[in-house]
């Protein structure tokens, strides 16, 4: 099966800066990967009231290198928090301090997949595009997928954390880079969050 979209730390989908959900057509099979139950729960209703005939699966468990259960850290969120604060859950346990919020953090264990298991249970064959948002945990979550098994068309990840909160350019951001250049990509486009790439023959 063809999978037009797999976007893995979906959030709540609608939100200012998910270029997803406010900008590209999902009229093909999508599958949503969120961890955190009432962002995944607000999701789901989000995105079945703007497309209420679609084609979507919805995953409430997270992605990671190998199966097994991982800590998150999710920001409690209050009246005096920035409206952004409820999109820092993260495995970095200071992940939201270090974005200068001072408010506490509630932990979450939750299940964790690789992406090739996924896509196995799907029967996805093939990803158009492939979109990685995880505060931190990108350079795991792109270590589940076997390219020599799939290779999504497009990939997107979010390098701002890879190496830390705010820490863009370091150790796993290259050997990432590496790993994808080396497997066809190229990238097309870089934003001060967001690497984009396509395969060269893609």
């Amino acid at each position: 099966m063809n999978c037009e979209l797999l976007q893995v730390g979906s959030h709540i989908g609608n939100t200012p800066n998910d270029y997803i959900f406010n900008g590209i057509d999902l009229n093909g099979f999508c599958v949503f990967i969120e961890p955190v139950k009432d962002y995944f729960e607000l999701l789901k209703t989000n995105y079945n009231t703007k497309y209420p005939k679609n084609n979507f699966k919805f995953l409430n468990l997270a992605c990671s290198d190998r199966n097994h259960t991982i800590t998150l850290y999710k920001p409690i969120t209050n009246n005096d928090s920035p409206s952004w604060t409820n999109q820092l859950t993260s495995v970095l346990l200071n992940h939201t301090k270090n974005h200068n919020l001072n408010v506490d953090v509630e932990k979450i264990e939750i299940e964790a997949k690789t992406l090739n298991a996924l896509i196995e249970e799907h029967n996805i064959t093939s990803i158009e595009l492939l979109s990685v948002d995880t505060e931190g945990y990108d350079y795991e979550v792109l270590q589940g997928l076997d390219l020599k098994k799939i290779k999504p068309k497009k990939i997107v990840f979010e390098h701002k954390h890879i190496d830390g909160t705010n820490t863009s350019f370091g150790f796993k951001y290259y050997k990432i880079i590496n790993h994808l250049f080396s497997n066809g990509y190229e990238i097309t486009k870089q934003t001060e969050d967001d690497t984009y790439l396509k395969l060269r023959n893609g």
